[in-house]
């Protein structure tokens, strides 16, 4: 598998010479996979403002300059596309689509009181990354990586600088939460099997649904569906028992090799808070809850309902999780349904550069001028419409939820990530 590189931008200046009747800049920084040399070979690279997982803009390399200084890294010659954002100091860049970076915070390393950013690698696989440093200490570390490529949760590694190995220690949660169970308390003394099955049954599929979304695997109904195996390698809920007791332990999965970016926790702690959002009979924030995370909120809260009806025919039963504590009751299941109803169906267009496609998942990105970064879904009979020349200036016809009492679609982690499914591909405006 090709390893992924980025870097990290110092410095944006205006370049004298202007290229293919382009405005170009030359950007100073630290760039991750060693030095490089001189060329002029055509790359994209992808801009995310520093915290943010979506882009911002995507910009052409036209040339690299070797830097007179040795102890600074190549200066690329780029040039913006039309409506992407400026490249500013701290952002972070990718080289290619289809990848992204995670920041660490670095708690120990033996490397020697380095002054700059260093180029590493991490790891058995030599993922590429770059260690920031200040006044002679290793600060944070920065991963390069793609949405598929995995590393053993664990605080210490190994990173390799200019071939050497040297430690370093991570924050211990920087890949999974402290969460460690969800803990469901039936107040009777027994409790029928079929009860307990119909509990915990959509409760897995809400866990497997919700991670499923968060890996960028469109849910899709139908035979010949089938979950990634990778999904149940990351979310797969374990249970446990308490002896003695009627109290039933979900974990999360425990994966030997994560996938960077997942938390396996994350589909349990969404569970707490879409329940304890019921309780207080609150609807939208049941929605916003979701939809941070989630794009298709109607089969997954459907997940949810299914839970709640079990309140209100077999009784009442709590859910903890740490001190934090909230009952399912038999008005529990009309809160979810309020939740679902308050969605509603609508069609948009929308206008930008197509600049990633993911033809094994049927989806593609979209970045319009006002920086908004839709995630459209589509059928595979219309893959051979979708597949050709990334990016592109693409127009279509697409169908989204809304909520209705604040007519605006869904959004997920990032406030500009908006989510569709295609309809139809329009032909690009006069403007364009």
């Amino acid at each position: 598998m090709e390893t992924t590189n980025g870097g990290i931008v110092f410095k944006v200046v205006p370049f004298p010479i202007h290229r293919g009747g382009r405005d170009c800049y030359s950007i100073v920084g630290c760039w991750s996979g060693g030095r490089w040399a001189p060329s002029r070979d055509l790359q994209q690279i992808h801009v995310f403002k520093r915290g943010h997982k979506t882009v911002s803009g995507i910009w052409d390399v036209l040339g690299v300059e070797s830097s007179t200084s040795v102890s600074m890294d190549a200066i690329l010659i780029a040039a913006r596309k039309e409506g992407s954002a400026t490249i500013d100091p701290g952002d972070i860049i990718i080289f290619g689509s289809e990848s992204t970076y995670t920041e660490v915070d670095i708690l120990e390393a033996d490397l020697l009181k380095p002054t700059r950013c260093l180029a590493v690698e991490l790891g058995p696989t030599k993922l590429h990354a770059i260690i920031e440093a200040k006044d002679g200490r290793c600060e944070r570390l920065v991963v390069f990586h793609s949405r598929v490529d995995t590393i053993t949760p664990i605080a210490n590694h190994i990173v390799y600088w200019r071939g050497k190995p040297f430690n370093i220690k991570l924050r211990a949660n920087w890949l999974i939460s402290d969460f460690e169970h969800l803990e469901m308390y039936f107040i009777e003394t027994q409790v029928s099997v079929i009860r307990l099955l119909k509990i915990l049954s959509p409760t897995r599929d809400f866990v497997l649904n919700v991670g499923q979304e968060m890996s960028g695997v469109p849910l899709r109904s139908g035979k010949g569906r089938k979950r990634p195996r990778s999904v149940y390698e990351n979310f797969e809920p374990l249970m446990s028992t308490l002896a003695g007791s009627l109290k039933v332990r979900l974990h999360p999965a425990k994966p030997s090799q994560i996938t960077f970016g997942l938390q396996p926790t994350k589909p349990l702690e969404l569970l707490m808070e879409v329940f304890s959002a019921a309780e207080s009979k609150q609807p939208s924030r049941i929605r916003e809850v979701l939809a941070e995370y989630v794009t298709s909120l109607d089969e997954i809260l459907e997940d949810v309902r299914k839970i709640a009806a079990t309140a209100k025919k077999y009784g009442k039963f709590k859910i903890t999780a740490g001190v934090r504590e909230t009952l399912i009751e038999k008005h529990t299941e009309d809160v979810i349904l309020s939740a679902i109803a308050d969605l509603s169906e609508t069609t948009t267009e929308v206008e930008g550069l197509l600049y990633a496609h993911d033809s094994h998942r049927y989806w593609f990105r979209l970045l319009t001028e006002d920086s908004h970064d839709w995630t459209i879904k589509y059928q595979e009979s219309d893959q051979a419409l979708i597949i050709g020349l990334v990016p592109r200036k693409f127009r279509a016809k697409i169908k989204i939820k809304i909520s209705i009492s604040s007519k605006d679609p869904p959004r997920r982690v990032d406030s500009l990530v908006r989510n569709g499914d295609l309809i139809e591909i329009l032909p690009l405006s006069k403007e364009a």
